[in-house]
């Protein structure tokens, strides 16, 4: 069995997530190495120039706390979308 690219995003299940976001520093820098991959397919996806890449992906995971942050805090009624998930509408502001 051929594994995926070390590039290509790698979900990890709800409950990873959480562990993940709940144990990461204050800037949550382990969060965004997690999120990277996901960014960086998504601008690819939305065919953003390369030149442009660099600044619009750092844009983006620059708001990882902020997302985190109101993640946790509203997570807990029984939501069962990951932060992967939510944080792509952060993807999808920037790119618009």
């Amino acid at each position: 069995m051929q594994s995926q690219p070390p590039d290509r995003f790698q979900p990890l299940s709800l409950e990873e997530e959480l562990d993940l976001l709940r144990d990461d520093d204050a800037s949550f820098s382990r969060t965004q190495l997690y999120l990277a991959p996901l960014v960086t397919q998504a601008l690819n996806t939305a065919k953003v120039l390369e030149t442009e890449q660099r600044s619009l992906r750092a844009k983006i995971l620059s708001q990882t706390s902020q997302a985190a942050e109101r993640f946790l805090s509203n997570h807990g009624g029984g939501e069962s979308y990951t932060f992967a998930a939510y944080f792509t509408w952060y993807i999808h502001q920037a790119v618009g």
